[in-house]
């Protein structure tokens, strides 16, 4: 009888381990954030690198950058719910998210309208045009990253 309470409390333990282990809601949408920033990150610093001399030459890069991040711009903000302040995910957003959430919506918005804009010369754009499209984008991303993101 011993050996079968014993079981059980061990079963029991193992439970609660494995939940302890699953994942919330709230950082599964954290998780999810950063992961789709991660993947707009990678294209972006390829353009980034790019000089605007050499736009021409690697124009079918710019394009599929250009159109990999426009297919990602607008996932991660509804991942931003005031839920996901209390993430046990380590996570580089402030508070001010949601305490200024006109002003992160605005800088959501900037920063989308910039990514349509570059998508929008990628193709056929003058390399200086492009060129210029890319560092709006950047620094429409530094307006999230200067307010509303740790450093």
């Amino acid at each position: 009888m011993r050996a079968l309470i014993m079981a059980g409390f061990a079963g029991v333990a193992c439970v609660m381990a494995a939940s302890a282990l699953a994942s919330s809601p709230v950082d599964d949408a954290v998780t999810d954030r950063k992961a789709i920033f991660k993947n707009m990150g990678k294209p972006f610093k390829e353009l980034h690198g790019i000089a605007p001399g050499d736009i021409a030459a690697k124009r079918a890069t710019v394009v599929a950058d250009a159109q990999l991040i426009k297919s990602l711009a607008n996932q991660p903000w509804t991942k931003f719910g005031p839920e996901t302040a209390k993430t046990t995910v380590k996570t580089e957003a402030l508070a001010v998210i949601w305490t200024d959430a006109a002003g992160f919506r605005a800088a959501q918005t900037k920063f989308i309208g910039a990514v349509n804009a570059l998508d929008a010369v990628a193709a056929n754009g003058a390399p200086d045009v492009v060129a210029q499209k890319i560092a709006d984008v950047g620094a429409s991303c530094g307006g999230c990253h200067k307010v509303y993101r740790a450093k």
